[in-house]
């Protein structure tokens, strides 16, 4: 890693993205709609956006607490200058504790992940997570175990984006959630819209568990 003075240039070295901008990326290629919760959590958002933190590059690896630098932290940086960007962009605001929150923590659990790690990301008017590709080798040797479930909170609101390569995620509701495959397909989140945005981030190994929520159809909706 010392010897890459980009992040992005590494992490595009290890992908097997195409990093063609005239291709169409569709659904099912590099993020995977899996299903959809059904439930009441309006009050646990409100609840929790009062406990937030603000998140930037240099400081989004601290975690419940425990503060952690990420390992290419100097060639992130280095990436955000290279754009032009103020190294302290603050990307979302973040809730690190869930489990407070009955509704929240049920869906945390509902992927029966390993070693797992949830967020609530509450982005607000104005702030964005810049085009990047995710290192989560921590969890895992075989990244191939390691999985980052997303699930939409609110309904979309125009003006709030998810971008997969070329895929651009829009018009979702609340429930909704997908996972990406992280090693290879570039992302960037952004709210340009009237409202927060908040989402649930759930990482971790796969489990028995985990294989079977990624396996089954999910034509019913999830009850939590």
């Amino acid at each position: 890693m010392d010897n890459h003075t980009s992040s992005w240039e590494w992490c595009k070295q290890r992908s097997e993205y195409h990093f063609n901008n005239s291709v169409y990326d569709q659904a099912g290629e590099w993020v995977h709609h899996v299903g959809r919760f059904v439930g009441s959590w309006q009050h646990e958002i409100d609840q929790a956006i009062e406990q937030t933190h603000s998140v930037t590059w240099s400081n989004r690896k601290n975690y419940q607490g425990q503060q952690r630098s990420s390992d290419m932290l100097t060639q992130e940086l280095h990436d955000l200058d290279l754009a032009g960007a103020p190294r302290d962009l603050v990307l979302t605001d973040r809730v690190d504790d869930l489990e407070p929150y009955p509704t929240l923590w049920r869906m945390v659990q509902y992927f029966g992940l390993d070693a797992c790690r949830s967020q609530l990301h509450v982005q607000r008017t104005g702030q964005m997570f810049n085009m990047h590709i995710d290192k989560l080798y921590e969890y895992a040797q075989d990244p191939d175990q390691v999985f980052r479930f997303v699930v939409m909170l609110t309904d979309w609101e125009p003006g709030q984006f998810y971008c997969y390569g070329t895929y651009q995620y829009t018009h979702w509701q609340a429930g909704d959630f997908h996972w990406f495959r992280w090693p290879h397909v570039p992302h960037a989140t952004a709210n340009a819209s009237r409202l927060a945005r908040p989402t649930l981030q759930v990482t971790g190994r796969a489990t028995e568990r985990t294989k079977q929520v990624l396996t089954q159809l999910h034509l019913d909706p999830v009850f939590v």
